[in-house]
């Protein structure tokens, strides 16, 4: 640890020795104000708390332990270390596998974001897709309806047409022999008269 790390935690345990509220995110700076930024409080709570330091009651509110109450009774944090070099060098090493820990911990928590953030993606598409194949199937689909339609008045239209036909010829066929009788009525008169 640096020394300005050191005064901070020996200044917070004076703090919590005189039974200053302090909570696990609010440790103070040398001005007496909460540190900016939760990761160094909770550095410094994890070191001292992973150390047998203080601990925190059911309301979140720090205290002392033994140990904590013996490097006060000592000097201070500061004296505690000058006294105690191994656990300090100690201290090091965890503190700085502790802020690789929570550098690591911090990229896990990006990348699972950034997976949950595609996976989300992801389904959007594919419900987005099954709208488009849904509307291209309602599509078809009248095509299809249209097809039929147009097929069917097709057919009536030719049987119209047929009729019409049949019409046109029974019509010019009659008219023909209504023609010819017409003409040769004479002929037709003394045909039928015995």
């Amino acid at each position: 640890m640096n020394s300005d790390l050191d005064t901070l935690i020996d200044f917070n345990l004076n703090l919590i020795n005189k039974g200053l509220d302090i909570r696990r995110l609010e440790f103070r700076g040398l001005d007496s104000k909460i540190l900016n930024g939760n990761d160094k409080s909770l550095a410094i709570f994890d070191f001292l708390s992973a150390e047998l330091i203080i601990d925190e009651n059911s309301y979140g509110k720090i205290y002392l332990l033994k140990k904590g109450i013996e490097i006060i009774n000592l000097g201070g944090w500061i004296k505690y270390l000058e006294e105690n070099e191994e656990i300090r060098k100690k201290g090091e090493i965890k503190e700085e596998l502790e802020v690789e820990n929570l550098k690591l911990e911090n990229e896990n928590y990006n990348h699972i974001k950034s997976l949950r953030e595609s996976k989300l993606e992801l389904n959007n598409l594919a419900v987005e897709n099954l709208k488009l194949q849904n509307e291209n199937y309602n599509y078809a689909q009248s095509l299809r309806d249209k097809e039929q339609e147009i097929k069917n008045l097709t057919v009536e239209n030719l049987k119209l047409q047929n009729r019409q036909l049949k019409r046109y010829i029974f019509y010019s066929f009659m008219g023909v022999i209504f023609g010819v009788i017409i003409s040769n009525f004479g002929y037709v008169l003394s045909f039928l008269k015995p």
